[in-house]
């Protein structure tokens, strides 16, 4: 194997199991699709559009299409309404004196006037999923991430040695995104 250059296992396993759109803008989940699979966030007064389209800009890039394929604007809904949600916690805590996005973890009891309350919250929560499990909705990403990452993937070995590091992430030689 001298003087051969395999791509990357990442790139070159996609490259066998094409998304059916290709990932360009026209993938992209818009705000108006996201409001309508996740109508919890539809209060504009609340979750501002611009706010909204910031973390759906970014999920759009994050989420690999390659992997989640059918499942691609779910994916990229989840990680939008798990950042909205930890936003909005963030400033309700603002709003009732806390600080605002002060990390906290989920309450496992709380007692008020002799009256208590508590939760098992391991039963739901997802091993090794920090932040992801702060919310519903991370949990859903994570939970589906690893699904659909498990099985079998088959690597073909390529001569890359004509192709450039900027081939591969322009996306004419495999995924523009490695993530999810």
């Amino acid at each position: 194997m001298s003087g051969t250059t395999l791509l990357p296992i990442a790139a070159t396993a996609s490259m066998t199991n094409p998304a059916p759109c290709p990932p360009t803008p026209t993938c992209d989940v818009t705000l108006r699709q996201f409001r309508h699979m996740f109508s919890e966030f539809s209060d504009s007064s609340i979750y501002l559009d611009e706010d909204v389209q910031l973390v759906l800009n970014l999920a759009n890039q994050a989420i690999n299409p390659f992997r989640w394929r059918e499942h691609f604007a779910k994916a990229v809904g989840w990680f939008v309404a798990h950042q909205l949600a930890l936003s909005q916690m963030a400033k309700l805590q603002g709003q009732r004196g806390g600080v605002p996005g002060f990390g906290t973890g989920l309450v496992a009891s709380k007692a008020v006037n002799g009256v208590s309350v508590s939760y098992n919250t391991a039963a739901s929560l997802i091993d090794g999923g920090g932040p992801w499990n702060l919310t519903w909705y991370g949990q859903q990403l994570l939970w589906w991430a690893r699904v659909l990452g498990m099985g079998p993937i088959q690597v073909v070995g390529t001569d890359a040695s004509n192709m450039s590091e900027a081939d591969l992430f322009r996306g004419t030689v495999g995924p523009q995104n490695i993530w999810i």
